[in-house]
C-alpha cells in the first residue's frame, strides 16, 4: 500500500517539472513589445516561447527548428526524385546492353556522373546530420 503512494508522489513530481506553472512578468515599451511580437511571429513562435528560447539558449538565439526540418523534408523529396531518375537511366542502359545497342562511352559517362552524385549526396547528408545534432 505504501509503495503505491510513493509511486504516485514520484509521478506527480515528474509531471510538475514538465508543466510551465511558474509565472514571470517584465515591462516593455510599446515599441519593444511590437518588436518582440514581430520577431516571434517571424520565427514561428509565440511571444512567450520566443522570449523563453531566447533567454534559455546558450548562444542567445531563439531558433525554431520547424523551418529547418521543412527544408530537410524538401531536400529529401528532391533527392528521391533524383534517385528515381537514376533508376530509370540505369534500367534504360541495361535494356540497351541486353539488345547490344549500348556504347561503352555512355556507360562510362553515366558511371562517372553517378559517382559524383554519390559524393555530393554523402557530403549533404553529413551537413544534415551536423545541423540536426545542433538542434539537440
Amino acid at each position: 500500500m505504501e509503495e503505491k503512494k510513493r509511486t504516485k508522489k514520484l509521478y506527480r513530481k515528474s509531471l510538475e517539472n514538465k508543466f510551465l506553472n511558474k509565472r514571470f512578468e517584465f515591462r516593455l515599451t510599446e515599441s519593444e513589445l511590437l518588436e518582440l511580437k514581430e520577431k516571434a511571429s517571424d520565427s514561428g513562435l509565440t511571444a512567450s516561447e520566443y522570449a523563453r528560447k531566447k533567454m534559455m539558449s546558450t548562444n542567445g538565439n531563439a531558433f525554431n527548428p520547424k523551418e529547418l526540418i521543412d527544408h530537410f523534408f524538401k531536400y529529401t523529396g528532391a533527392v528521391n526524385k533524383v534517385g528515381v531518375n537514376i533508376n530509370q537511366a540505369t534500367n534504360y542502359l541495361n535494356y540497351l546492353k541486353i539488345q547490344g545497342r549500348s556504347q561503352t562511352e555512355e556507360v562510362k559517362d553515366f558511371n562517372k556522373l553517378f559517382h559524383k552524385y554519390i559524393l555530393v549526396m554523402t557530403e549533404l547528408n553529413g551537413i544534415m546530420r551536423k545541423e540536426l545534432k545542433k538542434l539537440k
